[in-house]
This record gives C-alpha cells, sequence and structure tokens, in this order.
C-alpha cells in the first residue's frame, strides 16, 4: 500500500503527476492550433474583404458602361 500512496514515488502520485503533464502539453496544443485557426480565420476575411471591393468596383464598371451603351441606343433612336 506504500508505493500506492507515496507522497513522492507512489504509483498515484506518478500518475497524477504524468496526467498533469499530458494535460500541460494538450493545453499547450489545444492553444497553438487555437491560434492557427484564428489567423486562418483572419486571412480569410482580408481576402474576402478585397474580393467584396473588386466585386463593388466590378459593379460600378458595369453601370458606368450600361448607361453609356444606353445613351448611345437613345442618341441613335433620336437621328
Amino acid at each position: 500500500i506504500d508505493s500506492f500512496e507515496d507522497p513522492e514515488l507512489g504509483i498515484l502520485q506518478l500518475g497524477q503527476a504524468s496526467l498533469s503533464a499530458e494535460i500541460t502539453r494538450q493545453d499547450a496544443r489545444i492553444a497553438a492550433e487555437q491560434e492557427r485557426v484564428d489567423d486562418l480565420n483572419d486571412q480569410l476575411q482580408a481576402r474576402m474583404a478585397a474580393a467584396d471591393a473588386l466585386i463593388a468596383a466590378m459593379e460600378q464598371q458595369v453601370t458606368f458602361y450600361n448607361g453609356m451603351f444606353e445613351s448611345m441606343r437613345v442618341n441613335s433612336a433620336g437621328l
């Protein structure tokens, strides 16, 4: 029983220390993975914002050209 309960070298104490060390390692791994996920999320949000800006610029060009062609059509019909 002493080999189980010894506060420094007992099986229970060593098992608890081993589990505590494993929990610490897993916590560090989770934190690192969460940081990777957060970085990826930031990158994807930046890419989506850039894509949205590009789409908005293209929509403005479409509106401009549609207006220009409509004006040309109206002018041609009036001649």
